[in-house]
């Protein structure tokens, strides 16, 4: 083993009974460290190669290259490009890893292949820099783009530097990961990307696991399976597990979208300002894309964005897409203009164990050109915000229109201002079990209808096609208003099956405990009620 200077490679004869040699640092004067190379009988692909002066020609030959032994040079306060130098460690790798300890400045993507990773030291320490007005980076792509199989990237931070306000998405948008439609299988842990001029992480796919990663500040939402402009129905089989969010520009925390199949979100922290649905299901308009099996939990959501009815949880599908077998469970959410929103074709959902505070309102479904079917709710807590935090709204614990097979089991309503639960016309097959509803009309800034009641249920159309509505076992109180008349339950006659039993019902004002309006009731049965004004 013999030693010198990189720069003096091409002027040394070396010995041809050695094998290895090694450098006097990474790759000039002074700037510490060694690497290694080794004999090879023919020039490599790669870049991380000398030929000495005899003729040999010599390849780096380290299991983690460092980049800086292929010539890489850390942040210092210039935005000079390291991107080539990065991608030749890559390549000249031994097992397709390298090492990260410093922080690099890149104007083109990192391309990770087959069984390719990059390791950082910490996130603190380690990482890649950009300026997100560099066009070089491309539509669609990521500081870090991963094309192949068995990828890995850990420790790092992705970091884009855009700076101020954006009102529009730029032209040139790039995520910190962007995880193509051919990539699979990657694991991608304790990375930060922030400030990205579109997602933190982009994800299409299938068979990766994200753990412990940060989107911060990105211009989009920080975190999106399925892309708008790389429609795919492959993305499938993605666990992100142990994830925050923390604001975004234009959008919101994480998505899941065009086709997705088998998502995992589980355990997160979204917390921030953002301009849009905190979390999003849906299909942007695009034929063919529906999700399907979608999971969602072990998680907080505190912010407030711009849109009034930007809500914490949007599940939507439009035309002949649908999202189904969507599960939210175990959520705490604060300060949401909407709770929860479902729109169009949302079939087989559930949500269990959510407590949203501070909310405008709280559940809204409405099918519109579809129906929503088939949707638990399963001791969902809804607590309204104070006045005026929302002023002027029509603010509702529960509002469904266009459903069917709806059933809310258990939780509470309070502090809403018209109704604890309001159903619109052309619903069927509606459970109303073991709900508490207080406070309605609390702060009496109400409609000017003097008619409040907690559980409010609106008239079906002439053709008698819907109508099946069961409350039971429901505890209303407290449902006071000085200058309103306000009450428990009201059902039109026109509703069929209608059966009100078993509820408790106290501490309303001048209005009835249960109110059947209209004609002779059609197969309603109302019993063993308990009714104290």
């Amino acid at each position: 083993m013999i030693e010198f200077l990189y720069v003096d490679a091409g002027t040394t004869t070396i010995d041809p009974s050695l094998d290895y040699v090694s450098t006097v640092g990474y790759y000039a004067i002074a700037d510490g460290g060694d690497a290694r190379y080794r004999r090879v009988p023919s020039p490599p692909a790669h870049d991380a190669k000398f030929q000495s002066a005899d003729g040999a020609w010599w390849e780096l030959y380290v299991p983690y290259p460092d980049p800086r032994q292929c010539g890489a040079k850390p942040f210092s306060g210039t935005y000079t490009d390291q991107q080539p130098a990065i991608q030749t460690a890559l390549q000249a790798s031994l097992n397709g890893m390298i090492r990260v300890s410093h922080f690099y400045v890149i104007n083109a993507p990192i391309a990770l292949n087959h069984g390719q990773g990059i390791i950082g030291m910490s996130p603190h320490t380690s990482g890649f820099l950009t300026l997100s007005t560099n066009a070089e980076l491309g539509l669609g792509e990521g500081l870090i783009t991963i094309h192949g199989d068995g990828c890995r990237v850990e420790a790092l931070t992705l970091d884009g530097r855009v700076t101020g306000s954006i009102s529009t998405l730029p032209p040139q948008r790039s995520s910190g990961i962007h995880l193509r439609h051919t990539s699979t299988n990657a694991e991608i842990g304790n990375v930060i990307a922030k400030n990205m001029t579109k997602h933190g992480f982009a994800i299409l796919g299938s068979g990766h696991r994200l753990t412990g990663i940060v989107g911060q500040n990105t211009v989009a939402d920080n975190i999106s399976c399925g892309d708008e402009l790389e429609q795919s129905d492959a993305t499938s089989n993605i666990q992100i597990r142990d994830f925050t969010c923390l604001g975004s520009q234009l959008r919101g925390a994480f998505e899941t979208n065009d086709g997705c199949k088998d998502i995992l979100w589980d355990g997160f922290r979204a917390e921030g300002f953002f301009n849009d649905e905190v979390i999003v299901i849906n299909d942007h308009d695009h034929a063919n894309q529906s999700n399907r099996r979608i999971t969602v939990r072990n998680g907080s959501i505190k912010g407030i964005g711009l849109d009034r009815n930007a809500p914490g949880i949007n599940v939507y599908a439009s035309g002949t897409n649908e999202c189904r077998d969507i599960l939210f469970e175990n959520i705490v959410m604060e300060d949401c203009m909407t709770a929860i929103k479902l729109e169009f074709n949302v079939q087989r959902a559930t949500f269990r164990n959510i407590t949203a505070t501070g909310v405008r309102r709280g559940v809204f479904l409405s099918g519109g050109p579809n129906v929503i079917r088939d949707i638990l709710f399963d001791n969902v807590r809804l607590i309204g915000s104070d006045p005026p935090a929302w002023p002027s709204y029509p603010a509702r614990g529960y509002y469904l229109n266009k459903c069917q097979n709806i059933r809310i089991e258990g939780g509470r309503v309070t502090r809403f201002r018209i109704a604890g639960v309001f159903v619109d016309a052309n619903c069927d097959d509606i459970d109303i079990d073991g709900l508490d509803v207080d406070q309605v009309n609390y702060d009496n800034s109400g409609p000017t209808d003097n008619n409040v009641f907690a559980i409010d249920v609106g008239a079906v159309p002439a053709s008698g096609t819907v109508g099946r509505i069961r409350i039971t076992s429901c505890k209303i109180r407290d449902n006071y208003s000085p200058h309103r008349i306000t009450g428990g339950i009201r059902i039109p006659s026109t509703w069929r099956d209608a059966i009100v039993t078993g509820n408790t019902i106290n501490g309303f004002r001048t209005g009835p405990g249960i109110s059947v309006t209209g004609a002779t009731p059609n197969n309603h049965v109302i019993a063993q009620n308990i009714i104290v004004p």
